[in-house]
């Protein structure tokens, strides 16, 4: 964890740690709803989801990407139930990585899939990883 003083003199990221602050920022002014008192209203958004299959986009019942699935398949496979299944799919160099990951250090694989499927991206150690858009959004 780091200090507000951390984040405000720009030291919230660390080389030797896994974690990264990260946080979002709006343009948004929030404005008074009624003049007499201090009730206001706020503006909340989130982020766009960064994977969608354009066959089964948000809100189909066979979309891979849906949060819960993407839970239960994590979940299994922490536990070493399943792994993942490339298919047809040209990613071999990055399945075998994935596995190796998977068997090795399955709470950093466990990370990294949470940071790619919320983020799109995703560090270990030096290597940055982020998918181009055939991979988040497959045909």
């Amino acid at each position: 964890m780091y200090t507000l003083g951390e984040f405000v003199a720009g030291k919230a990221c660390s080389d030797n740690k896994r974690e990264n602050a990260c946080y979002f920022e709006s343009t948004a002014e929030t404005k008074p709803v009624s003049d007499g008192d201090n009730t206001i209203e706020l503006k909340i958004t989130i982020p766009e989801r960064l994977f969608i299959a354009k066959e089964y986009p948000i809100g189909h019942e066979k979309d891979p990407f849906e949060k819960n699935k993407f839970e239960s398949e994590i979940q299994g496979r922490i536990a070493r139930k399943t792994y993942p299944r490339q298919g047809w799919a040209s990613l071999c160099g990055p399945a075998a990585f994935f596995y190796c990951l998977q068997k090795d250090r399955p709470d950093i694989y466990e990370q990294s899939a949470r940071e790619l499927w919320k983020y799109g991206k995703t560090k270990i150690g030096r290597l940055d990883i982020k998918p181009g858009d055939g991979c988040r959004h497959p045909k």
